[in-house]
């Protein structure tokens, strides 16, 4: 399995209305951080006011805390891990956590995360409706046995040793990956961003893996020829494919359905026999992913700009 070496590779970082779009080969591409999230708030000081208040059910509690000026409810999910993870997704902001963390320590990471969840629950100043766009990108902070949701699978991630790895430390189940090395006296944010961007890379060879399997299908049976697949870090577009044949495809569509996957890489191929959107280039997308209205649809309600 190839390491993710053009995450940070270079490409042309045009938008095009459908968040798609072909590279020309004479333009000079753009360095880029895949896994930088953006530059956290100031923890802001306690107010007496910002006592969480809380609405058991059977295994978690709803709760509410001040972030800025919003007062933002959130899901306190008690779980056997050793950090506090957060993601926000369609029902709003969901925080994981051992039993033995206190909620005064969960809200002060919060507070920590702020412009980051902030950022995620707010609807998208494109959108047409409040509800358009929808935040797809959990928090990387991820411990050992915890799942993501990846091409609309539970994946289960375990961190191991090179020793502890195992030969395939890719499946359809299970995504292993390397525990970093962090020197004695590191930062706790250098830390948690070393494990972020190991975690990011393995997501990475997970979503690579599938994307050559089924680029090799779509070329054996529809007769296209491409060069190479490559990830990219582009913030506005889901895949380009250059006039040589070699495509790019957006690191964060391992967190979409396969089926989205699917479109956006029939969406390129396409383009290596039609360089344009022309009905002609339709027609090909067609034969490749029938569905492809439907599901154009779909990937419009996800806001890549935001994530």
């Amino acid at each position: 399995m190839r390491r993710i070496r053009d995450w940070l590779a270079q490409f042309k970082n045009h938008l095009q209305p459908d968040l798609f779009g072909w590279e020309d080969d004479s333009v000079a591409p753009v360095s880029h951080n895949p896994h930088h999230n953006g530059a956290s708030a100031p923890t802001p000081k306690a107010s007496p006011n910002s006592t969480s208040h809380s609405k058991k059910t059977a295994t978690q509690s709803v709760r509410t805390v001040v972030l800025g000026e919003q007062i933002v409810p959130y899901r306190l999910e008690r779980s056997r891990r050793k950090t506090v993870g957060m993601m926000v997704d369609a029902q709003g902001l969901r925080v994981r956590a051992s039993p033995y963390v206190s909620v005064a320590e969960i809200e002060r990471i919060l507070h920590s995360k702020s412009n980051w969840i902030l950022r995620h629950l707010s609807p998208s100043p494109h959108a047409d409706t409040p509800s358009r766009h929808r935040s797809f990108m959990p928090d990387l902070s991820v411990a050992d046995g915890e799942t993501l949701r990846l091409l609309g699978r539970t994946v289960q991630i375990r961190w191991g040793t090179v020793q502890q790895l195992p030969d395939a430390a890719l499946s359809e189940q299970i995504v292993w990956v390397k525990r970093p090395r962090t020197r004695a006296g590191a930062r706790e944010a250098d830390i948690r961003a070393s494990y972020q961007n190991a975690l990011a890379n393995a997501l990475g060879d997970y979503l690579l893996a599938y994307l050559h399997q089924r680029a090799q299908w779509y070329a054996q049976h529809h007769g296209l020829r491409y060069r190479d697949i490559v990830l990219s870090n582009a913030k506005t577009l889901w895949g380009t494919c250059r006039r040589d044949g070699l495509i790019r495809m957006n690191w964060r569509l391992v967190f979409l359905d396969e089926a989205l996957v699917d479109y956006v890489l029939a969406h390129e191929l396409a383009h290596t026999v039609q360089m344009n959107h022309s009905a002609v280039f339709w027609t090909q997308v067609a034969r490749m992913c029938p569905d492809y209205k439907n599901l154009r649809r779909q990937l419009k309600q996800f806001d890549l700009r935001g994530a």
